[in-house]
């Protein structure tokens, strides 16, 4: 896992941190629901791509914040399919 501590992160869909829930398992979902997710600034391909390739929704710096974290002990970053699997189920 890579140091977080400089990186700056972006959220789109809020343009502050509200209460962050916590992470539970969705039965026929994918993604976890809780938590706070994010993909990094200067992602290659991070949320907003992603979202555009797929038709999936319109993220904007409009409806967004940045943020950096000052201790990373539980941020887990997913890269491909294989991070993916290695999250505990």
């Amino acid at each position: 896992m890579e140091s977080s501590k400089e990186k700056e992160y972006i959220h789109y869909g809020a343009t502050t941190l509200h209460k962050i829930k916590p992470i539970k398992n969705c039965p026929y979902f994918t993604k976890p629901d809780g938590g706070l997710w994010a993909s990094p600034v200067d992602a290659k391909f991070g949320w907003k791509e992603w979202c555009e390739r797929e038709h999936f929704r319109k993220n904007s710096e409009d409806n967004a914040f940045r943020f950096r974290v000052k201790n990373p002990s539980k941020i887990i970053h997913i890269r491909d399919v294989k991070d993916l699997e290695k999250l505990p189920m």
